[in-house]
């Protein structure tokens, strides 16, 4: 039946104390904080058909009244309202995406942590290859008499770079031809088995010892072989374990047990269309997350490559918080890796 716009105050109320408190809340509190002008005796009431209705529990008879795994997910599809995120927290998703020539790996695993500082919950990032994936370039760039970097650009806007030495006799030129055989070879194309006559051809052509190509086909094909590979990358935040829920052991050690289980949040459905998922205790297909929620988004990158962004924590989880948090998040992470954003928008 649908709730009259009473009960939905009362509820919201109920909801949005117990996460920030974790107690159960009274008709008395309730009468304060919902604005309503009602009696606790009316207030009572309603607190009792919300129960009979599934939307609220009662820990105790004697105690207040907490949500329900459903007063939880009419909260979050009906009555809470939508949060902009504090100006410094923007600032330093902002500062995670625009640093120049970083590693896609990198930048996943950076907005795990990132998200799990700004949420104070699990969180877990993930990379995913849903298509081909190409060598579009490589370059050669000379730092100093000794040393250079190996800078690799894919498609789906993924770099991949190192620091290499030299001896002094392999000059600025000679890098200049090397790269230049490697992108007539390489380009459009995934490389992941060192040519070994090839990389013959490239020293006689280059003027360059054998061994020193070789170990710069051998980094091409490692980097080529692990952007196919699907990533995940987990975080705890180390004030998790204060949260009541988690004082019991036994929960805590089955998140951190499941989160540590790659294989198994690389499993986890993906949202499509990069919208928001938010999937509420019993909600979640595996049982280490019966009593949990998890709010996650994905993101595209173009190229086939896509990737998502989750946070777990308890049933009473800041369900308003996060979801700005990953929204905003993901808006900027999809708009960056498409390009359709500059460093200093």
């Amino acid at each position: 039946m649908p709730l009259s716009e009473r009960k939905k105050i009362i509820l919201k109320a109920v909801v949005e104390n117990f996460i920030v408190n974790a107690e159960p809340i009274g008709s008395k509190t309730l009468a304060a904080e919902t604005g309503l002008n009602l009696s606790s005796a009316t207030i009572r009431n309603e607190l009792s058909e919300l129960e009979s209705l599934g939307y609220l529990e009662q820990p105790h008879t004697s105690a207040g009244r907490i949500p329900s795994n459903l007063g939880y997910r009419i909260y979050v599809d009906d009555l809470m309202n939508s949060q902009n995120i504090p100006r410094n927290e923007a600032e330093k998703i902002e500062r995670a995406l625009f640093r120049r020539l970083r590693e896609l790996d990198e930048l996943i695993a950076e907005a795990g942590r990132l998200i799990s500082d700004l949420t104070n919950y699990a969180a877990f990032s993930s990379l995913s290859q849903a298509g081909n994936v190409y060598l579009r370039r490589v370059d050669l760039i000379p730092v100093d008499r000794d040393s250079f970097v190996i800078v690799l650009i894919y498609s789906a806007n993924i770099i991949k770079n190192t620091i290499s030495k030299r001896q002094p006799e392999i000059t600025d030129e000679k890098l200049y031809i090397i790269s230049t055989l490697l992108n007539v070879r390489f380009f459009n194309k995934l490389p992941v088995v060192v040519d070994d006559e090839f990389v013959r051809e490239v020293a006689e052509r280059s003027g360059t010892p054998v061994p020193f190509v070789h170990g710069i086909l051998e980094y091409i094909c490692q980097s080529s072989t692990s952007v196919e590979q699907n990533k995940v990358y987990t975080n705890i935040a180390t004030n998790i374990l204060d949260l009541p829920e988690y004082q019991d052991v036994s929960r805590a050690r089955r998140l951190i047990s499941y989160m540590s289980d790659t294989e198994s949040l690389a499993s986890m459905a993906m949202p499509a269309d990069t919208k928001l998922k938010i999937l509420i205790g019993p909600e979640n297909v595996q049982e280490e997350l019966k009593d949990s929620s998890v709010i996650m988004v994905s993101y595209d990158m173009g190229g086939g490559m896509r990737g998502m962004i989750g946070v777990v924590g308890p049933t009473r989880m800041d369900y308003p918080g996060v979801e700005s948090r990953l929204r905003y998040f993901s808006r900027r992470l999809n708009r960056f890796l498409n390009g359709e954003c500059a460093e200093n928008e």
